[in-house]
């Protein structure tokens, strides 16, 4: 029977680099993933893959995903990272984490300490001070992973941020991941490239699928009837893309397609019914544009990442 829960495929190697990360991490030595790649070839799933794996290990996970509309708002990434590390924690919690030059930290994240005024953005240099010293009382009480998806939307104070982070952490036991389009127009890309190039970075390029995992997304999640020769057909509409096979395999499985090769005409006219997606830079097919906007087309897309 098909399903959606198709498994990660071809991404062992990916996956021994992030487990290799976290153990660093859990012996004491920081380091950071970048997962780069076009939308759809399973960044948001390796970062996910990353923070199920650290919790398993006992890791404190602190995640947040950037968002497009989101990249004017200063610390907005930062403030979802600690949202439920300190801004959920009790006040006694939450004294001891801002103890100190983590203090400092306060303004940025909208809070006060000693019954203060809070300050919007926090000054320059004091509010990234004072957030790597917040990171650092959160890492004393064990290893912790900081997860950025979609980093190409998030905001420059953020960013600063993690570049200020990762310069500091060879002695921490942290690891930062972070998954974002270099492409992506409008992102930051001097911030980017800064964390990319740092000594501490490994990269991660997940590649698109090759014929057998593709034959294996397809009769998982469309049926597994499908012949080696529709199989073939769908790679070539989708060029191995996780995303768009998925995606393709749900339409054709709702339309009741042949699962042959007669059946591969058809996925190849698909194929000439998708355009690109104005808002997330990936695909939409038919269904999800026919009378909806940009916006309604994304988030259709997304949903299946």
């Amino acid at each position: 029977m098909a399903r959606d829960d198709v498994p990660l495929l071809e991404r062992e190697r990916e996956l021994a680099v992030i487990a290799d990360g976290l153990a660093a991490a859990c012996g004491g030595a920081g380091g950071l993933l970048t997962v780069e790649g076009a939308a759809g070839l399973g960044k948001t799933r390796l970062v996910q893959a990353a923070c199920d794996s650290a919790r398993s290990r006992g890791m404190t996970v602190l995640s947040a995903r950037a968002g497009e509309l989101e990249r004017g708002l200063p610390f907005g990434v930062v403030r979802t990272l600690f949202e439920t590390p300190v801004g959920r924690a009790t006040a006694a919690d939450r004294a001891v984490l801002l103890e100190g030059a983590a203090a400092m930290a306060a303004p940025v994240l909208g809070l006060t300490t000693g019954g203060g005024t809070p300050v919007r953005d926090g000054a320059a240099f004091t509010g990234l001070h004072g957030l790597y010293w917040l990171t650092a009382n959160l890492a004393e009480r064990g290893p912790l992973l900081v997860a950025v998806d979609d980093a190409h939307w998030a905001d420059e104070a953020s960013l600063r941020f993690l570049v200020y982070l990762v310069h500091r952490l060879a002695a921490l036991p942290v690891l930062v991941v972070v998954a974002g389009r270099r492409e992506e127009l409008g992102a930051d890309k001097e911030l980017l490239e800064r964390l990319r190039g740092d000594p501490l970075t490994s990269i991660l390029q997940p590649a698109p699928l090759s014929e057998p995992a593709t034959a294996a997304v397809v009769r998982a999640a469309f049926s597994p009837r499908a012949d080696a020769e529709f199989c073939r057909a769908c790679r070539t509409a989708t060029g191995g893309n996780p995303l768009l096979l998925r995606m393709m395999s749900r339409v054709l499985r709702d339309e009741g397609a042949d699962p042959t090769a007669f059946g591969g005409v058809r996925v190849t006219d698909w194929r000439h019914r998708w355009s690109p997606c104005r808002c997330c830079r990936g695909y939409t097919g038919c269904r999800a544009t026919r009378g909806r906007s940009p916006v309604q087309s994304r988030c259709w897309a997304t949903a299946w990442r």
